[in-house]
């Protein structure tokens, strides 16, 4: 009975703390949320006419930007938002391509939409590891914890 005891205590921790569990996320968050809840809606309706924009341009002001080095916020990224099928982000390196985690780390499939249709991204973070879904697919799983610089991209 004495051995029963510590079997039973490791398979129970093992059921409630599963290896690995803290850095990664279900599938399904992964890949997208379930919007059709209430307080879910697109951030601009198909029009446009909710988005304060000058002529040609459209802007979001409720973002975190940082481009000074000097006053860098650490583990901050940019997920690249590229137009791939076009002769210049097809030839820039792939850390540079859509779905990139920007200067890091390129996407690991190509599946951009073509100009005039609408990509779907769900970027999720969890401690220090970024996931990346474009259209419905994960293509890019970054740990943050392996970029500490701001010159530097770890490649």
């Amino acid at each position: 009975m004495q051995k029963f005891k510590p079997v039973c205590f490791f398979l129970f921790f093992m059921w409630v703390f599963p290896a690995g569990a803290q850095d990664k996320a279900g599938d399904k968050e992964l890949t997208g949320p379930d919007t059709s809840g209430k307080g879910w809606g697109p951030l601009f309706n198909d029009s446009l006419s909710n988005a304060i924009f000058p002529a040609g341009v459209w802007t979001v002001r409720e973002v975190v930007h940082a481009s000074n080095i000097e006053d860098w916020i650490p583990h901050s990224v940019e997920i690249q938002i590229a137009d791939d099928w076009s002769e210049k982000w097809s030839k820039v390196e792939p850390s540079w391509q859509c779905a990139a985690i920007f200067g890091h780390q390129p996407a690991t499939k190509h599946i951009v939409k073509k100009p005039g249709e609408w990509n779907h991204y769900t970027i999720t973070c969890k401690g220090r590891m970024i996931w990346v879904a474009l259209n419905g697919q994960l293509v890019n799983t970054c740990d943050m914890s392996l970029y500490t610089s701001a010159k530097d991209n770890g490649a």
